[in-house]
Formats: structure tokens, C-alpha cells, sequence
């Protein structure tokens, strides 16, 4: 079993395979590797207030919306709960930035059945470049600390592992 049975994404065991034959990839051609973690804001209060069949029907949704913006050659999936990562191949820190945060702002435009029209979701996402000689765990636990560090900054946002990267308030 590859997939995540609510979302249809891809689920953590294939992604931590996935992970594995990328980083060797990388390694291989000397090409950008990057990591997205992306986790729902606030999604206990969702379950809480409107019941799991809602949190269910966000999860769906946001899965829905992702899976629309990966490229091919790109891989996506539920990690666990209502956090999501993203694999992106030959693909920079700039355009990985660039990628969380059109993710970031189409999260905000979702609508969701069962929910109120004017209700909105949105997501923190942390982002970490797999580095030459690095262990692949390593990686993820950069992009895991800059995901934290978008949480504690405000959430809706997203930050690198070394630096913040887009906060909601900048336009665009």
C-alpha cells in the first residue's frame, strides 16, 4: 500500500522510500533536492468545532488542491495527521520558497462542504535543501525546525531552515 486512504496521496512509507531514491539521485547528478513540510493550522480546533467528517472533508480538499500543483516529477504526500510533505526534484531553495508559498496562497481560497462558505484553512510549511554528504533524516529534520518555526512565528506562513521566507502579510 503506496497511498493514504482519505487523501488518495501517497502515504509516509512511500515517501520515506521516495526519500531514500532521491537523495541517492541527488548524490548521483549533483542536482537540487528539496524539502516541504506542510501542516493544516489550527486543524484540532476544525475537528473539535465542526467534527471529523469536516476535518475529514479539509484534509480531502487540501490533498486535492496539492496534488494539482506537483510537478510530475515531484512527489507529495500525507506524512501524518494533517501534516503533508513535499519532494521537490531539481529544484532549488528559491523555487522550492517559490512553490510553498503559491501552495500557502491557494490554501487560504479553499472552500470546504459542510463548512460555512466564509470559512478558510490555512497552512505553515517548512523548507530545507538536502545538503551534499548530509544524512536524508537530517534534511527533513531542518525542514521540520523551519515548520516550527512558522507556527511560533504566527503560522501561514512559510520559513526555511535558515531563514523566514514569506510571512502572509507580504502581498502577492
Amino acid at each position: 500500500a503506496t497511498h493514504d486512504a482519505l487523501t488518495g496521496l501517497h502515504n509516509r512509507r512511500y515517501l520515506e522510500d521516495i526519500l531514500s531514491h532521491e537523495c541517492s539521485q541527488s548524490r548521483r547528478s549533483k542536482s537540487s533536492l528539496c524539502l516541504c513540510i506542510v501542516d493544516l493550522d489550527w486543524f484540532k480546533s476544525i475537528n473539535d468545532t465542526y467534527g471529523h467528517h469536516c476535518g475529514d472533508e479539509v484534509l480531502r480538499g487540501f490533498a486535492a488542491a496539492a496534488a494539482e500543483m506537483v510537478r510530475q516529477s515531484d512527489h507529495f504526500g500525507r506524512y501524518g495527521g494533517e501534516e503533508f510533505l513535499g519532494v521537490l526534484t531539481g529544484t532549488d531553495v528559491a523555487g522550492a520558497k517559490i512553490w510553498a508559498e503559491r501552495l500557502r496562497q491557494k490554501t487560504e481560497t479553499l472552500t470546504f462542504p459542510g463548512l460555512p462558505e466564509s470559512f478558510r484553512t490555512s497552512v505553515s510549511i517548512g523548507v530545507a535543501c538536502f545538503r551534499e554528504g548530509e544524512d536524508i533524516g537530517r534534511a527533513v529534520l531542518r525542514a521540520d525546525d523551519a515548520l516550527y518555526r512558522a507556527k511560533a512565528a504566527g503560522r501561514n506562513r512559510v520559513m526555511t531552515d535558515d531563514a523566514p521566507a514569506s510571512p502572509a502579510s507580504v502581498a502577492g
